[in-house]
């Protein structure tokens, strides 16, 4: 017998909040470019992406804990670097970062592939995923360009100038394989990463897409109810 379903139940915002400041991180931040603080502005909206990421990560209280702890190396080496200059703690947090932006993304998309029912959560979560493994990317581009300088060809980028929006760029135009070739990678080991995000940008569109409206159209023979709760029923 399967289980009523409440109709009146509100599904949780968790995914709406962590792709909210995912949004304001990709499409804010580049309007901040140029500007004092622009670095300031960049880590801001990153330790809300990270902060809402512990939110949203489905998980028991363990496992959240868990996220939770992480994120003190993220945060703190992040901002640490603007009271010590070092090279050091500027490769730690984007390690640590990517890190636990990739992690998040894996949990998340755990998450999404163990559903049997398609709802606006499950939407906003494969959304976040997408845009999750761009940040995590951008991140690992950012922290192979500050090893190996000279990774990446960024046309009109001055030697001391921030790397982290125009990388987190190119990580979004590979992701989605738009490709516009302002930005390119020079050496192999940069080359092999932007290989592997664009097979996954769409790989992961592919099988979602078939993964979603597979358990649509099994939601739709097996769950008349959930119909009901959207369409409310009419008098005569």
């Amino acid at each position: 017998m399967s289980a009523a379903i409440d109709c009146n139940q509100r599904p949780p915002r968790r995914f709406a909040y962590l792709l909210g400041t995912l949004l304001l991180l990709i499409l804010l931040h580049p309007l901040l470019v140029g500007l004092a603080g622009e670095s300031v502005f960049f880590d801001v909206f990153l330790s809300m992406v990270v902060i809402a990421s512990v939110y949203a990560v489905p998980s028991n209280s363990l496992t959240r804990m868990v996220f939770f702890v992480l994120t003190a190396p993220v945060l703190g080496a992040r901002w640490l670097m603007y009271l010590v200059s070092n090279d050091a703690i500027i490769l730690i947090g984007l390690a640590a970062s990517a890190a636990f932006i990739a992690l998040s993304a894996a949990r998340i998309l755990s998450y999404v592939m163990t559903q049997r029912t398609v709802t606006t959560e499950i939407i906003l979560a494969a959304l976040c995923v997408y845009l999750l493994f761009g940040v995590a990317w951008g991140l690992t581009y950012a922290l192979i360009e500050q090893a190996m300088p000279g990774a990446f060809q960024i046309p009109g980028m001055a030697p001391d100038s921030a790397i982290l929006q125009p990388l987190l760029y190119f990580s979004l135009v590979t992701l989605t394989t738009v490709g516009y070739g302002d930005i390119s990678p020079q050496l192999p080991f940069a080359q092999a990463w932007a290989n592997i995000e664009a097979l996954l940008g769409q790989i992961y569109l592919a099988v979602l897409v078939a993964r979603l409206v597979g358990i649509q159209v099994a939601q739709s023979m097996n769950t008349p109810q959930a119909e009901r709760c959207e369409r409310p029923e009419r008098n005569g």
